[in-house]
């Protein structure tokens, strides 16, 4: 046979395994965000928007999400990307700090530091340390001298 021939036959042989593949994964994810979409499930539609699932309609396939307090919204059932999964409970934490310190990282929802951060700093001790180095003469980066 032309080796030709057999590299063709190769190539068309996992490009249609590729393609079976990937729709039996499609499908299984599908599948299971049918089986998740109940009520009180959090979720994210394709559009990026978060909510929770309030009703489900099977007739019409719609789904009501709320996203926020007292904003519902009416979307189709294909619409919903994700399902979100409850992860397993964080382990206790331990009585001795944590070495691992990395940069503050902070949620913009509720503007509270997330584990592994630094201590963060209050506005009255930043000024304190501010004033004490403009007291030594070091130069302190101040956004107003600097317009």
């Amino acid at each position: 046979m032309n080796p030709n021939l057999l590299i063709m036959l190769a190539l068309g042989a996992l490009l249609i395994f590729m393609m079976v593949s990937s729709r039996r994964k499609q499908k299984a994810r599908q599948e299971q965000i049918s089986r998740g979409l109940v009520p009180g499930a959090r979720v994210m539609t394709g559009a990026g928007i978060f909510g929770t699932v309030v009703s489900v309609d099977e007739e019409t396939n719609q789904v009501t999400i709320e996203s926020g307090p007292g904003t519902q919204l009416i979307v189709h059932r294909q619409a919903i990307g994700q399902i979100e999964v409850d992860e397993p409970a964080a382990p206790a934490a331990s009585a001795e700090p944590s070495t691992n310190q990395g940069p503050i990282q902070r949620d913009d929802a509720d503007e509270t530091p997330l584990k592994n951060s630094e201590p963060s700093i209050t506005d009255a001790e930043l000024d304190a340390h501010n004033e004490a180095k403009r007291a030594k003469g070091d130069d302190v980066d101040d956004s107003d001298d600097a317009k």
